[in-house]
């Protein structure tokens, strides 16, 4: 590697083999690092002295001290009290030398590399301008032959843009949100973006705290699931105000665009399903409807149900297995002519499945169950869950093609699939009652 020469005074002394215009005297560090060029990297001293700048003699002259110094077990000559103070470029020559060869490669290493310039590669590296093939593929291969990684903090600071995207949901342990977040990973990765997760918890306050620390963290955007219809309004504006923002699944602020699933289309498939296998006496089991899914899948319950006694029908509690199991319970003590209960989630359908069975009566011989979401767990049990399969890579490709720009439309709900398993199906239907559990 070309390694630049030393400013020099002209030398009128001619003394022995001396360079001319070699300077009469170094700093003890420049003599330092010289002697280490020798000492330590084992090269010749006509080579480093050429590339230092100095005599041939006095580099070797410093060697011998050097060596000598090391037998006697004296201090190096940098810990000394200086007897000539130098211009500090002498100090930084051999340094930057040795600094050199220990750094990680440049942008400038990866243009020489690949035969371009600068300007060149970082075109190719930040994709800001059609490019040819031949010159992207020269500087990925040089890249890749030097172990070349971009600085993602020096260019975060340079394009003021961290390629990274806040994902708030409202509850993780919902089986349906892990689903959704693998996603919208995938597809935030295929755009060139990682992602920072939080979870809310379902709490207003905490939420607001979540979407504060990532805005702080300087995300291009975000990505959010409010956990309250009223309450995080705000919090969503707020946000919107300074980076650009999507809501996915559960909406809040009508301002801000929003990607979800039609409910009203799916809650009218699961009612059509029901009412084709021959169910007539209905009930609502769901959680409470503070958030956009909950409220919705009861509204379209009950819209289905006009003029049907099973209009008022309903239980609600939380999105949980537990809350399941008392609805499913309540549900048949209050009116045990239901046929059918169509339930807020997979989580609830679940924990039905069990209190129906705790009061004596079969799935899908008694009661038909349909659940929600299609999450892993409603193939899994016994008799299988039909369900509604949400489209989740179809909710990840328009959320994100909304925060980066791509769609202009301010709202989207997209139709769901109803899944058909043994908890509704006639066949499943001539299985025998259940027994009531001891």
């Amino acid at each position: 590697m070309f390694f630049p020469p030393v400013e020099r005074i002209e030398s009128t002394s001619g003394r022995g083999n001396r360079m001319p215009g070699e300077r009469r005297s170094y700093s003890p560090k420049f003599r330092e690092d010289a002697v280490s060029l020798v000492i330590d990297a084992s090269r010749s001293i006509a080579a480093v002295a050429r590339e230092v700048g100095v005599a041939e003699e006095t580099l070797s002259n410093w060697v011998d001290a050097y060596r000598r110094d090391r037998a006697d077990g004296r201090p190096p000559v940098s810990n000394q009290r200086a007897t000539t103070e130098t211009d500090s470029s002498d100090n930084r020559v051999v340094k930057r030398r040795q600094r050199r060869k220990s750094q990680s490669p440049t942008i400038a290493d990866v243009a020489r590399e690949a035969g371009v310039s600068t300007a060149s590669v970082s075109r190719v590296l930040n994709g800001v301008q059609p490019l040819s093939p031949e010159l992207i593929k020269a500087v990925q291969d040089a890249s890749a032959r030097l172990d070349f990684r971009i600085n993602g903090v020096a260019r975060a600071l340079r394009v003021q843009r961290t390629q990274t995207i806040g994902v708030v949901v409202p509850n993780i342990t919902y089986p349906f949100f892990p689903q959704l977040i693998q996603a919208l990973e995938v597809h935030l990765r295929s755009e060139g973006f990682g992602m920072l997760l939080a979870d809310s918890l379902d709490e207003v306050e905490l939420e607001a705290e979540r979407v504060d620390e990532l805005l702080n963290r300087q995300v291009d955007g975000l990505i959010i699931g409010p956990c309250q219809m009223i309450a995080s309004r705000n919090v969503v504006e707020r946000a919107s105000s300074r980076v650009r923002v999507v809501q996915f699944d559960r909406q809040s602020s009508p301002k801000t665009p929003y990607v979800g699933t039609n409910h009203s289309m799916a809650m009218k498939e699961i009612v059509d399903h029901l009412r084709g296998v021959g169910r007539r006496n209905f009930a609502y089991l769901g959680g409470h409807p503070n958030n956009g899914p909950a409220y919705e899948r009861r509204r379209f319950y009950i819209e289905q149900m006009r003029g049907d006694p099973s209009r008022g029908r309903l239980y609600l509690g939380d999105f949980s297995f537990e809350s399941g199991v008392e609805g499913a319970s309540q549900i048949m003590r209050s009116w045990p002519e239901v046929d059918a209960i169509i339930c807020g989630n997979d989580l609830i359908a679940l924990g039905a499945i069990r209190g129906l069975s705790q009061f004596g009566l079969g799935v899908p011989g008694d009661v038909a169950v349909t659940g929600y979401d299609d999450t892993p767990y409603a193939s899994l049990g016994h008799p299988g869950l039909t369900t509604v399969r949400q489209p989740l890579s179809g909710i990840a490709v328009e959320a994100v093609a909304r925060l980066l720009g791509k769609r202009s439309d301010l709202q989207l709900k997209l139709p769901a699939e109803l899944i058909v398993r043994e908890s509704t199906t006639v066949a499943a239907a001539q299985q025998p009652t259940a027994q009531p559990a001891n």
